[in-house]
């Protein structure tokens, strides 16, 4: 059984409302957006961690694990879609109603980000007519699902799972590099496609693999020197925060600059250490519980500031 972490869901209660922040344009969160980096991680450990706990128990089905996404993401995502329509309809030019309904088909299908890297950008004026803007980032997580499982299952029954991690590190490794590539060389909109994003899950997928495998075999913490730990745990949360304020929408990301919060949330799942007073201060119950419902928080406040 996979244990709840609450320092988890508080580190998606600060990502969410660093993005809620970003597009409402407080506390001067010119960095907010890379809360989204951050669930990127956060969705990469945490998938991969159900992945490895239901193979190593000869439980995992690709059914089951389709049907838990289906009913952890749709309902809430539909809801939005449904609700958006009539407002949409009423207000909106027949241009924009157009794009809306092209929009509303991609969501469905899950390549909203295929569509926004070929049609708009997240920063221009274009953006203010798109309450499902958003949504990009749900697309290249779907996109994530469908294929990963599939690579896990492969690895673990047909090769080797120590061969999984050297592919994994080698594919984020290729990503990294096209993505800082694509950001040096201004491709427009490239930070939408699953190809720019893959270091990021990768990291999360790694750090999975560091948490059940080297526990699995050791039997202890990953660092068993308990400053250290907390220091690192420390520095991560730093970092994270930090880039909320000094990064803006004109930085070359993602790319190699946004190793600075997507490695320090790696880090920070690696070392928190239960009991420690970072542990306990990011385990307050309300602002887990914040976290709880971030993916609720992400879906809902953008369609509510392009409509207001």
């Amino acid at each position: 059984m996979t244990i709840y972490k609450p320092e988890i869901d508080s580190l998606r209660a600060i990502s969410v409302l660093a993005v809620i922040f970003f597009h409402f344009q407080l506390l001067s969160l010119s960095g907010g957006f890379l809360g989204v980096d951050v669930f990127f991680v956060i969705s990469g450990f945490l998938i991969s961690s159900i992945i490895f706990h239901d193979i190593s128990e000869n439980k995992f089905s690709f059914l089951n694990f389709y049907s838990r996404r289906v009913r952890r993401l749709f309902p809430a995502l539909f809801l939005v879609c449904i609700v958006t329509i009539p407002i949409a309809y009423f207000n909106y030019r027949p241009d924009e109603l157009k794009f809306f309904g092209l929009t509303l088909a991609s969501v469905i299908f899950f390549i909203s980000n295929i569509l926004f890297y070929n049609t708009t950008s997240y920063f221009n004026d274009i953006a203010n007519h798109s309450p499902l803007l958003h949504t990009w980032s749900l697309s290249v997580e779907e996109q994530f699902y469908l294929f990963f499982p599939l690579i896990i299952f492969i690895f673990n029954k047909k090769l080797s799972m120590k061969f999984f991690l050297t592919f994994i590190i080698f594919l984020s490794l290729a990503s990294l590099a096209y993505s800082e590539y694509s950001s040096l060389n201004s491709k427009d909109n490239y930070f939408f496609l699953l190809s720019n994003r893959i270091f990021e899950l990768g990291i999360g997928i790694i750090c999975a693999y560091i948490s059940f495998f080297y526990k699995k075999k050791h039997k202890s913490n990953l660092l068993n020197h308990f400053f250290l730990a907390d220091f690192l745990a420390v520095i991560s949360i730093i970092s994270i925060i930090a880039s909320f304020f000094i990064f803006d929408d004109y930085s070359n990301m993602p790319g190699v600059l946004s190793l600075i919060p997507t490695l320090g949330t790696g880090i920070f799942i690696l070392t928190i250490r239960e009991n420690s007073f970072l542990s306990r201060l990011m385990s307050f119950k309300y602002f887990a519980g914040l976290g709880k419902i971030s993916y609720s928080l992400y879906l809902w406040h953008f369609p509510l500031i392009i409509f207001i």
